[in-house]
């Protein structure tokens, strides 16, 4: 049995439509069509999605490497228990430790934008647009991510019209260790109202205060 026919098999022992085995790895129905009729193989990221949902490994699937029959539940069969156990170099273990994805999109939207789309994992970039984005990349009303990009964005880097981050952008409000708005507040702060540790703007308060109008610090210019 080939790719293509245990993709098909195992997805009808779970009872899943086309439609559902896509939307639990993050697809498009048409690429689960594609898979099954043997036009085109998953990329790695899909092909580890699909081996943890149906709990056998990558070898099996694709190298037709034996497993106990059936699929019980969500649990690992004995085949798989012994793989993890046994053998640390199997693909399913590697798995485990060190790749991760999780991703998930409200069917609510707003003007054609997911309510909520969380997007996140190991191994590649992946990005989050919603009105409230969860990812890697957060794109949006409300957006928190390691780079964040939207309205209101919490992130290492983030901008925004209001803005918390490392390294922080604020249209409004930034706010960060290194932070550059119309408020900005940060060891390092730039705007038109800065408050730091080094603060540069029209008005300034800090430990060392540079500004054209009003400058307050232990040092003030």
């Amino acid at each position: 049995m080939d790719f293509a026919d245990k993709l098909q098999s195992y997805r009808k022992q779970r009872g899943m439509s086309q439609e559902n085995l896509a939307e639990a790895i993050g697809v498009s129905r048409q690429a689960v069509s594609k898979w099954e009729s043997g036009q085109s193989y998953p990329e790695m990221e899909k092909m580890i999605a699909l081996s943890e949902l149906f709990q056998v490994s990558i070898d099996h699937l694709v190298k037709g490497v034996s497993v106990d029959s059936g699929i019980q539940g969500t649990s690992a069969t004995p085949h798989h228990k012994s793989v993890l156990e046994e053998d640390p170099s199997s693909s399913m273990l590697f798995v485990r430790r060190y790749s991760y994805h999780y991703e998930y999109k409200s069917k609510t939207t707003l003007f054609g934008v997911p309510l909520v789309h969380i997007n996140y994992g190991r191994g590649e970039i992946h990005v989050a647009k919603g009105i409230i984005a969860i990812g890697n990349i957060a794109i949006g009303v409300l957006s928190l991510g390691l780079i964040a990009l939207g309205g209101i964005s919490i992130g290492a880097l983030s901008a925004g019209l209001i803005s918390l981050a490392v390294l922080s952008f604020g249209l409004l409000l930034a706010i960060g260790g290194g932070a550059i708005g119309t408020i900005a507040i940060g060891g390092l702060a730039i705007g038109i109202f800065a408050i730091g540790g080094v603060a540069l703007g029209m008005f300034s308060l800090g430990g060392a205060a540079i500004a054209s109008r009003v400058a307050i610090g232990g040092y003030a210019s």
